[in-house]
């Protein structure tokens, strides 16, 4: 096992290449786009990390007409990542295929598209104190500058029966702010997400326009078996949270069974929580989160919003080595900004 070092004018993606189950890669500095291959072991992650110095970008940038990943997660396994920014990109990281991999200490800002994309049926990926802002700079609609985005919507499928099934993503102590889209999108298709101690804050500019085609909320939901632990909204232009059930595709219905725990949104011209599901299995929110609650069509549920806290269970997640490579840490105080957090990345 191997500590390969890069420094900013040496070759990183060839150490990324190199790197053997087992190897870590610390790398300072600039560097362009990556493209990731080569799979750690359960037993052997390897590991791209700095110290929070090191940077990757597309020389595309973010202007319009740029398609390059900024770190493209293609087809890989067991890595872990660490304590550095991806930046200026079409999309910032893309994980397709990807699976058993966590992130810690993750920047991406300044992207055309999405910030984080994961996709492709990838499954147990671990994200904590990660951070995501300024997406969709080429943006004018709104469409594509989601900050966290899970999954892929049915148009891309290959058929009505072949979803994407993108799950066991977690995520912990995460941020988006000035994001021109959803913070969080988390599609049809997908399972089982679970957002711990998340916040996504517009009142800081770039926000999308209000209205549904803009992605206005803070989070978007059609997945199934989602989950929202003492997560944060503040100043949606649309709903704080948007919980629907889609129609039928390929005879299934998406967007059952999300959960809104604890945790607060607040929203400056709809509610904190909208549901169109009325559906037995479809939104559950318990006392203890604040906010307002709305239902967008169908009928109310008798317990939406009345549900005992003390009867939540958490999700449980098939195991993998990656839930563990991180720990999660609680953001320190800041000063000097709206939210304290975003002190801590550029």
């Amino acid at each position: 096992m191997t500590t390969l070092v890069v420094g900013p004018l040496d070759n990183l993606a060839g150490a990324i290449a190199a790197a053997a189950p087992g190897d870590k890669v610390f790398f300072t500095g600039e560097h362009p786009a990556q493209r990731i291959t080569n799979s750690g072991t359960d037993t052997a992650f390897c590991e791209l990390y700095s110290n929070g110095t090191g940077r990757i970008h597309s020389e595309g940038g973010a202007a319009a007409g740029n398609t390059e990943y900024g770190l493209w997660l293609d087809r890989c396994s067991y890595w872990g990542f660490r304590d550095f920014t991806v930046h200026d990109a079409a999309k910032g990281i893309v994980a397709d295929t990807t699976t058993h991999t966590a992130f810690k200490l993750v920047e991406v800002h300044t992207t055309k598209d999405e910030g984080w994309k994961f996709r492709s049926n990838s499954h147990h990926l671990y994200l904590s104190n990660c951070a995501v802002h300024d997406t969709g700079i080429a943006a004018t609609d709104g469409v594509f500058g989601e900050g966290y985005y899970v999954g892929d919507a049915s148009s891309n499928w290959p058929d009505p029966a072949s979803p994407d099934a993108t799950q066991y993503i977690k995520f912990t102590n995460c941020k988006a702010w000035r994001t021109y889209g959803d913070g969080w999108d988390i599609k049809e298709g997908s399972r089982y997400v679970h957002l711990v101690g998340c916040e996504v804050d517009h009142r800081l500019g770039n926000a999308p326009a209000y209205g549904n085609q803009f992605g206005d909320t803070g989070c978007y939901t059609r997945g199934d078996y989602v989950y929202f632990e003492g997560c944060t909204i503040y100043s949606a232009p649309g709903y704080g949270f948007k919980c629907y059930d889609t129609a039928a595709i390929g005879g299934v219905v998406y967007g059952r069974n999300v959960y809104l725990k604890a945790g607060s949104a607040t929203s400056l011209n709809l509610s904190g929580v909208g549901s169109q599901s009325d559906a037995p299995d479809g939104m559950h929110v318990y006392s203890d989160f604040s906010g307002t609650k709305d239902q967008v069509g169908g009928g109310w549920l008798a317990n939406y919003g009345n549900l005992n806290p003390s009867t939540y269970t958490a999700p449980t997640f098939t195991p993998s080595p990656a839930s563990s490579y991180y720990t999660a840490e609680p953001w320190p105080s800041g000063t000097g900004t709206t939210n304290p957090w975003a002190a801590f990345f550029s």
